[in-house]
């Protein structure tokens, strides 16, 4: 993982079948991906969704908590699924899905415009395959870059009331060919 990333990830909170919606709009719009990243996976749960989605697609998990690493590998051995891999690493290549759900804010304070789009840039550009899919919620501000199409986005109010009237932004994108 980047440095940059221990800015925006502030819980490992999770729950089973977190995000229906945005796991099923991965699945529809790349449904033969090989490979899916969850970038800051907490304690797996978005990864085993992932697993019944993607059956065939090799799934990792990413996260920068070891502890929350040691529990997801813990319940994926109980699980038996063997596509299904976690690391404390930012792993190698590129993907045909990325997932980034809750990671890229914070309930506290605005994060600065320039480190957030540097982070989520990034792990864009350096993460998401040509004709990729990148997912994101829960976002300080809204994705841009020229490199990528929106499938479909969507904003929403801090529900939290730390900050009255602060909205998060998501969506789906798709990157495309870009000279």
């Amino acid at each position: 993982m980047t440095s940059l990333n221990r800015q925006f990830q502030l819980s490992d909170e999770t729950r089973p079948d977190r995000f229906p919606k945005i796991l099923n709009l991965a699945q529809r719009s790349h449904p033969n991906a090989k490979r899916v990243l969850s970038f800051g996976c907490s304690h797996g749960d978005e990864c085993f969704a992932l697993a019944k989605l993607f059956p065939e697609a090799e799934i990792i998990g990413a996260d920068i908590s070891k502890n929350v690493i040691r529990s997801a590998v813990r319940r994926r051995n109980e699980l038996g699924l063997k596509n299904v891999l976690f690391t404390s690493n930012l792993p190698p290549g590129q993907f045909d899905v990325v997932t980034a759900l809750m990671v890229f804010f914070s309930i506290y304070e605005p994060i600065p415009k320039d480190q957030f789009y540097a982070g989520v840039n990034e792990l864009a550009e350096e993460r998401v395959a040509p004709g990729g899919v990148i997912l994101f919620h829960g976002l300080e501000f809204p994705f841009e870059n020229p490199r990528f199409a929106p499938i479909r986005t969507w904003e929403h109010e801090n529900n939290r009331k730390l900050v009255p009237g602060h909205k998060y932004y998501g969506g789906a994108f798709r990157r495309i060919n870009y000279v």
